[in-house]
């Protein structure tokens, strides 16, 4: 209600960097709802009023908010096409920060289409940048993609390598990440990591272990 109302003035007295932001603004609201098409065309909006204005930055973050609509549909060709793209912008900017989201989704695109080596790579070099700038909510985060990861590459039929090593890598990003999470108080994080760590402990067979794990991811999915 209040983003609208804001809307109506920005548009009425032309602030086109704040009708930007506030286009974004009613976009996340829109995903964070589960109303995927209406937070595409606010998020869309949003991009062709910062192209107008030449504001690159602006362009990176919306493409980023873009790709995560269409990694939810799994719409992947388009996916890596923002996340390219905003990456290219994030490096000419020198934005390490930008740089490491950007390639953080990459290599979530990825591991969703069967490409390891990729997925693995841009992993690692987002892992890099997050530790040299002390991030540790994007290390967490980092931490959590590389859990995921490892266990699809353990449980991947096709994998011919040994899958004891891969189990134990995923459970091991996947502690680091649950003891980060829990240390800065990061919600979303704490709930991917008792996620992945019920999967990992049910594939293994330890279905006591899987259960704590999934209670807990059932409690922070419903308080978030």
């Amino acid at each position: 209600d209040y983003f609208g109302k804001g809307l109506k003035i920005q548009e009425e007295i032309k602030d086109e960097r704040g009708l930007a932001l506030s286009l974004n603004n009613i976009g996340l609201i829109y995903k964070n709802q589960g109303d995927a098409t209406k937070a595409l065309d606010y998020f869309t909006r949003s991009l062709k009023t910062w192209e107008k204005i030449g504001y690159q930055q602006g362009i990176a973050y919306l493409l980023n908010n873009i790709g995560l609509i269409y990694s939810d549909r799994k719409d992947f060709a388009a996916a890596l096409n923002c996340y390219t793209r905003s990456l290219k912008i994030q490096e000419e900017a020198g934005d390490k920060r930008g740089v490491a989201y950007a390639l953080n989704h990459l290599g979530t695109i990825y591991n969703n289409t069967n490409e390891p080596e990729k997925a693995f790579g841009y992993f690692k070099r987002s892992l890099k940048l997050y530790k040299e700038m002390g991030d540790k909510g994007g290390v967490t985060n980092t931490f959590n993609k590389l859990s995921s990861f490892y266990f699809k590459t353990a449980t991947d039929p096709e994998n011919k390598t040994a899958k004891k090593n891969n189990y134990d890598l995923a459970i091991s990003y996947a502690d680091s990440a649950l003891a980060f999470a829990r240390e800065l108080g990061l919600p979303a994080q704490i709930r991917d990591s008792e996620k992945i760590s019920a999967k990992i402990d049910s594939a293994q067979g330890n279905y006591k272990g899987a259960f704590e794990h999934f209670k807990q991811f059932i409690i922070y999915r419903d308080s978030l």
